[in-house]
């Protein structure tokens, strides 16, 4: 007898919503990771040092073109080699954290950085 799949479901809520909880702890550590590394990353891309903008943009180059699993796996298996001992949730944090870290940069760099045309605007009306 087959059963239905809300019944299948309905035997597996507490697995799922275990999911769901390291989902959102998944997403928020991983924002807020984020938001840190990019806020710093976006300083580096503004700054009027050379080096540092480099950096910058090299991180950003690297984070954003890499896969996410990729940076889970170099999390997973690079850490120990490294010498950092971590569970496999904070290894997953680490590679959230960096991933969105290059986006949230681009986003806040934007933010730093004025539109060339209102400056120009602004010149004009000088």
């Amino acid at each position: 007898m087959r059963r239905s799949s809300l019944q299948i479901v309905l035997d597996n809520l507490p697995r799922l919503l275990r999911g769901l909880g390291v989902t959102l702890q998944l997403t928020i550590g991983g924002f807020l990771m984020g938001l840190v590394i990019g806020t710093v990353i976006a300083v580096f891309r503004v700054s009027p040092v050379r080096p540092l903008r480099i950096v910058g943009a090299a991180y950003v180059s690297t984070m954003v073109n890499s896969p996410l699993i990729f940076l889970v796996f170099l999390a997973y298996y690079g850490g120990p080699k490294l010498g950092a001992l971590l569970t496999n949730f904070q290894c997953a944090l680490v590679a959230v954290g960096l991933y969105l870290g290059g986006y949230m940069s681009e986003a806040l760099r934007s933010g730093l950085t004025p539109c060339r045309t209102v400056r120009r605007k602004q010149r004009v009306r000088s």
